[in-house]
């Protein structure tokens, strides 16, 4: 009661704050060796929990890498500065240091649900507070109440072109609406069906949308999917027909469609508290048919909930990336893990990947975590997790700073040795020496000039570095590595033999 007295002043008072920002850097690691992955302990694989924000937020959180290589991450968190509501963190250097963006919405409120997603060189933070949506451009600064009345749920992708299509579901329908002009204006609007609580996924080529709903009345347990094709800026194309991917049964809190190609995974939770099992459903035709279910995730008296996923379609390794929460009802044994499939692949790797150090966070707050592909195979993720007597956001990704080591700060002249060992299954080390400060630049190509790993893009002191490159993903076969400094240009060849 207390929110919605206030929730007149939240429509029409939004208000954004400057904060000071910190300078940053950026090192981006290479291809992972998904074959190995172990607890953070035991490989270099994962990084360790890099705090984000030392506070429990007090609702969703939701983060995005924009095109300039930032990623963000909205917080909704109400105490960190008093009268503030959704607080923006960025990280230039790949999650390894994160400082307060100089914005924030005002005055403090909290939002039901937050999603952030890039368009082009914008980057945006839709959220919902009752039933209204609001958008807000992190660049710009720019505030806009978006037109749509009722909202219960809404879902909202970018698509290749880099237009909008918000799906959005009042009390009996789900609606569509597309935008070209970042959400501004809003055209090809339509009715998906009579349902309710859409959740929306886009093809990794950005030009094919599923959407999945629930029936509006009756038993709500069932899901159906419709396929859309992007025909034109801002307007999409009903393709086939609605396909009923699951009849009404157990009870269904979370799903989501991720595509790469013909390929379609949906994953869903299915099953009550403490006995929720994580699922998924394979298309291979493009959503034309669906296999069997599989439980991904099923342990008696365990909740696997909470997931998040992504999809990586380039670098080594091309398919989807998925985190979820093990709730085992004691605050210690809670875990964030990781699992994957390739696009070639089945099913999901039996390995279970434990993301999180600190113990991971279940909460009626529904600050589900959020996955961020980072592009080459590599992908991080926000979430939330116990430490001590606090709770804080944390994030963290595929490869860690020690991947690249100075071993010394001496150096006479700019120099790329030749990789050890060389021939080398699965990894080996790059060094090289910079007599002074530079901006580096350190890549490996394929024999066809294609880009497999980005290894260092960082501005670097004097000294002698040590770069490991793991290449447990990759065929066997001739691969070049290249430096660029602002003044330094140089290629070598390393051999590959598994």
């Amino acid at each position: 009661m207390k929110f919605l007295k206030l929730f007149p002043l939240v429509i029409f008072s939004f208000l954004v704050t400057t904060y000071s920002a910190m300078a940053l850097d950026d090192v981006k690691p290479g291809a992972v060796d998904f074959s190995t992955l172990n607890h953070n302990s035991q490989s270099f694989s994962f990084g360790a929990d890099v705090l984000v924000a030392a506070s429990e937020p007090e609702g969703p959180i939701s983060g995005v890498k924009a095109s300039n290589g930032t990623i963000w991450v909205a917080i909704n968190d109400t105490t960190i500065n008093s009268g503030k509501g959704i607080l923006f963190y960025k990280s230039t250097n790949y999650g390894d240091n994160w400082s307060l963006h100089p914005t924030a919405i005002q005055p403090s409120f909290i939002a039901d649900q937050i999603k952030m997603l890039k368009a082009g060189d914008s980057t945006y933070c839709f959220f919902r507070i009752g039933t209204t949506i609001y958008k807000f451009n992190v660049g710009n600064s720019s505030f806009f109440t978006m037109p749509q009345t009722a909202v219960t749920q809404f879902d909202i992708v970018a698509s290749s072109t880099n237009s909008l299509y918000l799906y959005y579901s009042n009390a009996t329908q789900v609606l569509r609406t597309g935008s070209i002009d970042g959400g501004f204006t809003w055209i090809n609007n339509g009715t998906v069906s009579t349902a309710i609580l859409p959740t929306l996924g886009i093809s990794a080529t950005g030009d094919t949308l599923d959407v999945l709903y629930r029936a509006s009345g009756g038993n709500t347990t069932a899901i159906t999917r419709f396929r859309y094709r992007e025909t034109g800026a801002g307007v999409v194309a009903f393709m086939g027909s609605a396909t009923a991917v699951l009849a009404a049964g157990p009870t269904r809190t979370q799903y989501r469609s991720y595509r790469c190609g013909a390929v379609e995974w949906i994953i869903y939770t299915e099953g009550d508290s403490p006995n929720t099992i994580l699922y998924g459903i394979q298309s291979t035709d493009g959503g034309n048919t669906y296999g069997t279910p599989q439980p991904i995730a099923q342990t008696s008296g365990i909740d696997n909930i909470w997931f998040t996923a992504g999809i990586s379609p380039d670098g080594s390794f091309k398919g989807i990336d998925l985190f979820y929460m093990r709730d085992s009802s004691g605050t210690s044994n809670d875990k964030l893990l990781y699992t994957y499939s390739a696009v070639n692949s089945s099913n999901f790797n039996p390995a279970r990947v434990q993301i999180s150090d600190n113990p991971a966070v279940i909460s009626t707050r529904n600050y589900i975590p959020s996955a961020i592909e980072l592009g080459n195979s590599n992908v991080g993720v926000v979430f939330v997790a116990q430490n001590g007597g606090n709770r804080n956001v944390y994030w963290d990704r595929f490869g860690t700073p020690t991947r690249i080591q100075q071993n010394s700060t001496l150096a006479e002249n700019f120099d790329l040795k030749q990789n050890y060992p060389n021939p080398f299954n699965p990894s080996t080390t790059i060094s090289f020496s910079l007599p002074k400060s530079e901006f580096v630049s350190l890549k490996v190509f394929d024999i066809n000039g294609k880009e497999v790993a980005d290894l260092v893009s960082d501005k670097l002191s004097v000294g002698s570095y040590d770069v490991k490159f793991d290449a447990g993903k990759l065929t066997s076969g001739v691969y070049f590595y290249k430096l660029i400094t602002g003044e330094f240009v140089n290629t070598k060849k390393m051999m590959l033999i598994k």
